[in-house]
């Protein structure tokens, strides 16, 4: 790892577990990889590779079964706070607008301090013209909850 290593993976393997079959899907294997700061990587790769499953593990959503992967030079355990993903599915409330979605979400996470401290950023939150069933309006939605993390990582707990 260098000083402006961002990730860094090492043998990193996984795997899913079907117990009542007593098999193992093996989804990456030995990977190793450095993303640098400012650096733009694209993972491709037919579906079923393990591009997703990559992006979880960074994520802290799964944890590899053999190898370690950083992020920043510390070893990924778990979802932290100064990690975003913006996921392939969307999870918002049709009826409510961009700005009321994010509070939603920031709501859940601030313990109902997300007003106050929404107010400190109006800027990013916008949504005019967009359909709540447009991916357009889902993508800013996603876009202002990791902006507003990016900003305030209280509120990403």
């Amino acid at each position: 790892m260098t000083a402006s290593t961002i990730i860094e993976a090492r043998d990193v393997t996984a795997a899913y577990e079907n117990v009542r079959a007593r098999t193992r899907l093996t989804a990456l294997s030995d990977v190793d990889l450095d993303i640098g700061e400012g650096e733009f990587v694209a993972i491709v790769g037919p579906s079923g590779c393990g591009k997703t499953t990559f992006l979880n593990m960074v994520a802290g959503f799964i944890k590899p079964v053999a190898g370690t992967l950083k992020v920043r030079g510390a070893e990924v355990t778990g979802p932290g706070a100064d990690r975003a993903m913006v996921f392939q599915d969307y999870a918002l409330l049709p009826w409510r607008t961009v700005e009321r979605n994010v509070r939603f979400g920031v709501e859940m996470r601030a313990g109902g301090q997300a007003k106050a401290e929404l107010g400190a950023h109006p800027e990013y939150i916008s949504g005019d013209g967009f359909h709540p069933s447009s991916a357009g309006y889902r993508r800013i939605a996603d876009l202002v909850l990791d902006t507003l993390r990016r900003h305030d990582p209280a509120l990403a707990r």
